[in-house]
């Protein structure tokens, strides 16, 4: 998924090509001869557990084969069938369907997003109007990568897209290369919005199938009903062991599929040919030249050059990198996400191609070992692997002495500016939602809105604490608490997470909208964002919080997922509650001063609102429990609307002194709900 996970990184997997010089080139005899025991020893000098390989050439799968075992202390020997995640090879999937869409003429690639993505918006409006399908696939949106956003997160793909639009850019659109995958999600959203089919299955119908691809898949969730299946590893706490793959289909279009070599050839296949399968072409060939055309240019400098070395052009086309090597232009992308990495090599000109999958997130064996396939064919007199070993010493020292120096670094003896206690609250952040940081057994914990694991605060020196996550594989990092002029904790940040989080005023909390749910992490899997309406009715205001769900095309009303007359909980997940900070008339019935559960039941033309005292817990039956808590009931005419609302929305409109409508709207229906302060 990533492109990779840290600079040190992008330091080592750019030394496979020689640093200190420029490869030369001599006569292949058999690029083949010898390379299993090449590829043993590599895993053996990387610390390789599994890995499978295919090489392509001329139209045939001339090497196939399997080494090492699919999961430390199990014998089970990796076979050229066995699956692994492939992460960030997944984008030219995506690339690959859209431009299927292009063919037929649904769009092209300078559409506008957001003519084809209804409601996409980033934080620039200028930019929302501009940025195109072409700048969403070849990270150009002038973005950071926001990965927090998905990874480790319970939020939906229509939430992690909502929430972008929060996400401030650190340079302008097209300027600067930066590598997205949220951008990534947004393009492969506009398949289901263009077809009406998810882009998973548009991907299984269109292009898994015909390439004969028959286990590849875009979910870990397909993976429990297969029998050869590699397991993920990383190291936590200094030691290699096995986790749990990550499901990640909040970002599925930027790197969710998960395949085997054997698949995999037959997609390096497809491209060598052009674009077809068969001989019959699956995209047009003037669309597949365009995916292996330079959309934007990169410089081969810093890390880059290091990625690339001796690199005369690097360009990034749709969904693929882009260099040229002794001569030949080379079609590149890797992989990595939670304990795999793969690397995945084309030289169209050769017919060539190779594709490697490992599973040991800390082993970077795939990189060298599929630059020294191409090198072999390419007669290029170098050993990638002799050059990566003693990188791969070197940044695990630079690694250790990292932690030495932050360790020396510490300040003893400076403790925290105020009692633990002061650190407790809510902190708001638009993007990442509120993080709450709660004190128990004299120890600090902060949970963030749809992560999935909160992190368990150590203090470090001053007000900055070292955050352990509960989720083993996130690791460690820094939270730091900002003070106010009031001395008072005012704001956090969050390492990883770019943007700060600003203490909510107990008395906001105490009237806010947070749903009453203590499971943040259920909260955070809602596909219907929680939102609030302010009501000016004389003695202060009124508010309602509910959440908003999406008709997606969906019949509405009348239909099963709200059929008329029955009970609805006007809204979605969480109860939709009206706070009222004084004795109200709503719909021509008297209220008390309270907080109030808003249910209603459609109807095709009138609509009874019910407000009930328990706002608490959900239901969808008018019980014995449902009347004790009643507190009034009414109804009101539905108006019809000409034009259908996509999401559920709760609006006020100002009807005269102390006075409002409470308008809900959606589908093709409104309706309007009286309110009047006390005494109008």
């Amino acid at each position: 998924m990533f492109r990779l996970f840290a600079a040190t990184l992008l330091v080592v997997v750019g030394t496979d090509i020689g640093v200190a010089q420029r490869p030369r080139a001599r006569q292949a005899s058999d690029p083949l001869a010898g390379l299993d025991a090449y590829i043993q020893d590599g895993m053996t000098k990387l610390k390789g557990i599994g890995l499978a390989i295919a090489v392509v050439k001329n139209d045939s799968v001339v090497y196939a084969k399997g080494f090492g075992v699919k999961k430390l202390g199990d014998p089970s020997p990796v076979t050229p069938r066995t699956l692994f995640a492939v992460g960030s090879t997944s984008k030219a999937f995506t690339t690959a369907a859209l431009g299927m869409l292009v063919d037929e003429g649904r769009f092209g690639w300078d559409t506008r997003a957001g003519d084809l993505l209804k409601g996409f918006e980033v934080s620039d409006p200028k930019v929302t109007r501009e940025i195109t399908v072409r700048d969403l696939v070849t990270h150009r949106s002038g973005l950071s990568r926001g990965d927090r956003l998905w990874m480790g997160s319970n939020f939906s793909r229509a939430e992690v897209l909502r929430r972008v639009r929060y996400h401030q850019p650190s340079w302008s659109i097209r300027t600067t290369f930066g590598y997205q995958n949220i951008m990534y999600l947004a393009a492969g959203e506009i398949i289901p919005a263009v077809t009406g089919r998810s882009c998973d299955d548009f991907l299984k119908e269109r292009i898994f199938l015909p390439l004969g691809m028959p286990t590849t898949s875009t979910s870990v969730t397909a993976l429990k009903d297969q029998p050869d299946v590699a397991t993920p590893h990383t190291a936590i706490d200094g030691t290699v062991v096995p986790i749990e793959y990550r499901n990640i289909d909040n970002i599925g279009p930027a790197g969710s599929i998960n395949s085997n070599v054997l698949e995999m050839a037959q997609w390096i296949r497809f491209h060598l040919n052009g674009g077809s399968v068969n001989g019959r072409p699956l995209l047009a060939p003037a669309t597949h030249r365009e995916m292996f055309a330079t959309q934007m240019w990169l410089r081969p400098e810093g890390e880059m050059a290091m990625l690339y070395p001796g690199a005369n052009f690097l360009g990034y086309g749709l969904g693929w990198f882009l260099y040229d090597q002794v001569g030949r232009k080379v079609v590149e992308h890797s992989g990595g996400i939670d304990g795999m990495i793969t690397e995945l090599i084309m030289v169209p000109s050769e017919r060539l191609g190779v594709i490697v999958l490992t599973n040991a997130g800390g082993s970077l064996a795939a990189f060298p070992i599929a630059r020294a396939v191409i090198n072999r064919y390419l007669g290029v007199d170098q050993d990638p692997i002799a050059a990566i070993a003693p990188m791969v010493a070197m940044v695990e020292s630079l690694g250790k002495k990292a932690e030495d120096s932050i360790a020396k670094a510490r300040v003893v003896g400076k403790g925290p500016s105020l009692a633990l206690e002061a650190y407790a609250g809510v902190f708001d952040n638009p993007m990442y939602g509120p993080a709450r940081v709660t004190l128990a057994n004299g120890s600090l914990a902060v949970s963030v809105d749809g992560q999935e694991h909160p992190l368990d605060l150590g203090h470090w020196h001053y007000d900055v604490f070292r955050g352990a996550s509960r989720d083993k594989r996130l690791g460690r990092t820094w939270v730091n608490f900002r003070l106010g002029n009031d001395g008072g904790v005012a704001g956090l940040s969050i390492d990883g997470l770019e943007q700060e989080f600003v203490r909510r005023p107990a008395a906001a909390v105490a009237a806010g909208c947070d749903p009453s749910d203590a499971d943040r992490s259920r909260l955070a899997t809602r596909p219907s964002p929680y939102d609030s309406t302010m009501i000016s009715i004389g003695v202060g205001a009124a508010k309602i919080c509910y959440s908003r769900p999406s008709m997606r095309g969906r019949a509405v009303f009348g239909a099963r997922l709200v059929p008329h007359d029955s009970l609805w909980r006007t809204g979605a997940n969480d109860p939709t509650i009206l706070h009222l900070p004084a004795d109200a008339s709503i719909g021509g019935t008297r209220f008390a001063k309270g907080s109030y559960a808003v249910y209603t039941i459609p109807g095709a033309n009138r609509w009874t609102v019910i407000l009930s005292r328990r706002t608490d817990r959900l239901t969808m039956r008018i019980d014995d429990g449902f009347r004790a808590n009643e507190a009034g009931r009414f109804t009101v005419p539905v108006e019809p609307l000409s034009d259908p609302v996509e999401q559920f929305t709760i609006r006020a409109a100002t009807t005269g002194n102390s006075a409002a409508d409470l308008i809900f709207e959606w589908e093709k229906t409104r309706i309007r709900v009286p309110v009047t302060g006390a005494g109008q």
